[in-house]
């Protein structure tokens, strides 16, 4: 080619490649922006190649007899194609792949061969999100075989060709366009003969055959294999052209159909067997019906592909429908079938999505992935979904891993319930009943000569291992059951993939054709200096290898009170400081009593004041620290605590961890909203526990909801979980139970003057004889007066109020009214019973303290 060239570098797979080439004036190439003589066939500067390619070109100027222009370069008339000031000439005889446009330029072509006798051949083409293909007055020429004039793309849309003419011979060649998610056209395994015009969307269509676009007038026609029945089917696209079609009315995928006539019912039921027989999803459907207009815009928010039959514009559409009542007892359309099967009408289609069981009935066939389900998050219900479904001879894994705390604290599988919430919470609770009880025996006779002292490093030594048996237990449950236990971070890295890394930095992907995810939730720190080097959060708590001493608890959550009441109890120096109100979401009139029995214990609760500043003054277990706060009035308040444990709220465990790789939507405050059936905006992911938004944040509901989101993927059930009137007990020293309403949400949701409240204080016989304070214990009943007062609020401030409130779910779960309550003989004596006798309501005033038994 009579080229001089320096540094080049060739790659021995590759047909050339050339890196800052120099080429002597007399040769016959030049770089950087020379015009090339018409003898050269190439013109390169700042080649960049692949291996497996011919050739990448950038900044390349060519003779207009070249065949190849690249990068705002201007071409003579003889050339057919321009793309961003991109001119190709008819002889080009060129291969480009991996062609990277820049961003702006709004296309992005990737993995493009152009053969010199076919005319456009792309394979590949990747579009970018911000524009997906932006082509304004192209001209092509007529031996090309596409003529696009004034394209206008709608930002919201995809693509929106107008006024575009195709050639019958256009030679072009689409395999596997993907387009960005959020614009709207999807044109995936497109095959089209070479001769042939343009066909979409999994349609093989053979030689001569095609859309004759300039013709199509209100009708697409288009003529399938001759080896198919559905030969001269007529595609119609009401009211348009294919030249007007856009991606939110009638994308290419869903196509409607106009038939033959054909007489005969068993031909009809024929017809109508080979038409499910040969849809994924097949509609029989009437152009008028709003219902039929539904079910297909179900389909395509989902992006699924039908083929929709309108009877009412077909001969013997009547007749179709007498076959389908024959075949199905279902005459009415819309009439759904999914991959041959009955599905039925329009509520029928919805009602499988709302509950999660439309697209698995569709993607039954789907059997390439690593596993059937995989479970993001190893707590309460992750682990009940996992076994549920391994139930059903699913392949299940579930991936746990435990971030470390900032001073280092870590735990096993089981989730925040096992290892840092629920059960060492109430058996510290429990530890803290039993030094209160120490204190009452006296009173019933019991001599204690020694003195009573609490060792925390035995006490926390003992719920550890309590602890690690419960771990153990899960990991053996899970083997039993054949799930596979990763012990490992996952996140998403594109749909249906993950990635999981290992305590170790080892990597690996794994695919699944579901996801649940069950990540739960973490304690918050405040963003103030000296938070999270020297302060704890109740993930440090249980497992503190030495004993807390003086503490100052800052928060009002349930977790806040429940820690500092035990501390206490424990017989140490216990503060809360709090912002504002106690147990924000709860009755605020239980909230204050809680507050008020803990202070008569000898608690120290600051209201209005938050932490600014945390400092050292001696390190040691558990040392000393200086702590700097503020009143909402200005004032400073300074102390000095051994342990400073934050308990101002919990964060959702959906950073991180490739959420928006595949586009799962969340609040602003990290929660993620799902319909019903615990289904996210992305079809196969599905998430349950406390990281859902608006749903209760309790371990049994996570497990709940868990084993029924199981049975409803694999076991074909429709039994969806049930977040009304949940039972949940704050288990202060006081416990605090409650279910349904709070009195303030009873009023906002029913009025005032529509709510009949009855209660009670009560005294526990049990607390007469060692003389505890009387009247401290209270009940409530919130009832509706124009639902025959049914009780919708059930509050109770006791000893094992969590006993208590359990059994009284069941009647509240059932509807249960005042005069209900009234009916029951309550057991004598118990604290219990006060619910079965209490007939004072606020209303009246009246005092309701208790005198006697």
């Amino acid at each position: 080619m009579g080229m001089f060239c320096t540094n080049i570098t060739v790659d021995p797979d590759m047909g050339m490649f050339c890196t800052d080439i120099t080429v002597d004036p007399d040769m016959g190439m030049f770089c950087i922006d020379i015009t090339l003589g018409i003898d050269m066939g190439m013109f390169c500067t700042n080649i960049t190649g692949d291996p497996d390619m011919g050739m990448f070109c950038t900044d390349i100027a060519v003779g207009p007899d070249m065949g190849m222009f690249c990068t705002d370069i201007a071409v003579g008339p003889d050339m057919g194609m321009f793309c961003t000031n991109i001119t190709l000439g008819l002889d080009m005889s060129m291969f480009c792949r991996n062609i990277t446009v820049d961003p702006d330029m709004g296309m992005f072509c990737t993995d493009i061969a152009v053969g010199s006798d076919m005319g456009m051949f792309c394979t590949y083409i990747t579009v970018g999100p911000d524009m997906c293909m932006f082509c304004t007055d192209i001209a092509v020429g007529p031996d090309i075989g596409m003529f696009c004039t004034n394209i206008t793309v709608d930002p919201d849309m995809g693509m929106f060709c107008t006024d575009i003419t195709v050639h019958l011979d256009m030679g072009m060649f689409c395999t596997n366009i993907t387009v960005d998610p959020d614009m709207g056209m999807f044109c995936t395994d497109i095959t089209v003969h070479l001769d042939m015009g343009m066909f979409c969307t999994d349609l093989t269509v053979g030689p001569d055959k095609g859309y004759p676009c300039q013709e199509c007038g209100d009708s697409l026609k288009t003529f399938i294999h001759s080896d198919t029945t559905m030969e001269q089917t007529e595609f119609r696209v009401k009211g348009t052209s294919l030249a007007k079609i856009k991606r939110k009315g009638f994308p290419f995928s869903h196509l409607e159909a106009k038939m033959p006539p054909i007489t005969g019912s068993g031909d009809l039921k024929s017809l109508v067997n080979d038409y499910t027989s040969k849809h994924n999803v097949m509609i029989f459907s009437k152009s008028t019906c709003p219902f039929c207009l539904k079910v297909k815009d179900l389909f395509r928010s989902l992006d699924v592909e039908f083929f929709a039959l309108e009877l009412d514009q077909v001969e013997n559409g009547s007749g179709i429908q007498n076959a389908l009542l024959e075949l199905t007892g279902q005459k009415t359309v819309p009439n759904v079938f999914i991959r041959g099967k009955h599905l039925g009408g329009n509520d029928d289609t919805q009602r499988a999505h709302a509950e999660g069981r439309l697209l698995p009935m569709i993607n039954s066939h789907v059997k390439s992935y690593d596993y059937d389900l995989i479970v993001i998050g190893g707590g309460s219900g992750g682990l009940a979904a996992s076994k549920e479904a391994a139930q059903y001879d699913k392949k299940v894994a579930v991936f746990d891993f435990v971030k470390p705390t900032p001073i280092g604290t870590t735990w096993g599988l089981g989730g925040t319930c096992v290892n840092v919430g629920c059960i060492p919470k109430k058996l510290m609770h429990q530890a803290a009943l039993l030094g209160h009880g120490f204190s009452d025996a006296k009173e019933f006779g019991w001599e204690l000569t020694d003195g009573i002292k609490h060792d925390w490093v035995k006490m926390k030594t003992a719920i550890q291992d309590h602890i690690g048996s419960l771990n153990w237990g899960y990991r053996v449950q899970l083997r039993e059951q054949k799930v596979d236990y990763k012990n490992a971070y996952a996140e998403f890295i594109s749909p249906h993939r993950i990635k999981a890394t290992e305590k170790n930095g080892k990597v690996m992907e794994y695919t699944a054709d579901k996801f649940i995810i069950a990540t739960g939730e973490r304690p918050r720190y405040p963003d103030i200096p000296g938070a999270k080097e020297f302060g704890i959060t109740s993930d440090d708590l249980f497992s503190l290898p030495y004993c807390p001493g003086k503490t100052l608890v800052v928060g009002a959550s349930y977790v806040a009170l429940e820690c500092g009441g035990f501390l206490q109890a424990f017989g140490l120096d216990v503060t809360i400081m709090v912002r504002s109100i106690l147990l924000r979401g709860f009755d605020q009139q239980m909230a204050e009593l809680v507050g008020a029995y803990m202070e008569n214990l000898g608690i120290n609760l600051i209201r209005s004041c938050v932490p600014t500043k945390i400092e050292r003054l001696e390190e040691g277990s558990p040392g000393k620290l200086r702590v700097t706060a503020h009143y909402t009035d200005g004032t400073e308040f300074v102390d000095e605590f051994n342990t400073v444990l934050f308990a101002i709220g919990r964060d959702a465990c959906t950073q991180n961890i490739g959420l928006d790789r595949v586009d799962v939507h969340v609040n602003k405050s990290g929660f993620i909203p799902v319909n019903e059936a615990e289904q996210t905006n992305v079809p196969y992911i599905y998430a349950i526990g406390d990281i859902l938004e608006g749903k209760p944040e309790l371990t049994p509901v996570a497990i709940h909801a868990g084993k029924l989101l199981a049975q409803r993927l694999f076991g074909g059930s429709d039994t969806l979980t049930d977040y009304v009137n949940v039972a949940t007990t704050v288990f202060t020293p006081l416990e605090y139970g409650c279910i349904g309403l709070s009195e303030e949400d009873a009023i906002q949701k029913y009025g005032e003057n529509n709510l009949e409240v009855y209660h009670s204080n009560f005294t526990p016989l049990e607390w007469t004889v060692p003389h505890r304070e009387e009247n401290f214990c209270y009940a409530k009943l919130i009832c509706v007066i124009s639902e025959n007062e049914k009780v919708v609020g059930f509050h109770v401030l006791g000893p094992n109020a969590g006993e208590i409130t359990q059994g009284y779910a069941v009647a509240i779960k059932l509807g249960a009214t005042k005069a209900d309550f009234s009916a029951t003989i309550g057991i004598h004596p118990t604290c219990s019973e006060i619910f079965t006798t209490m007939a004072t309501s606020k209303r009246s005033g009246q005092d309701v303290k208790q005198a006697g038994c």
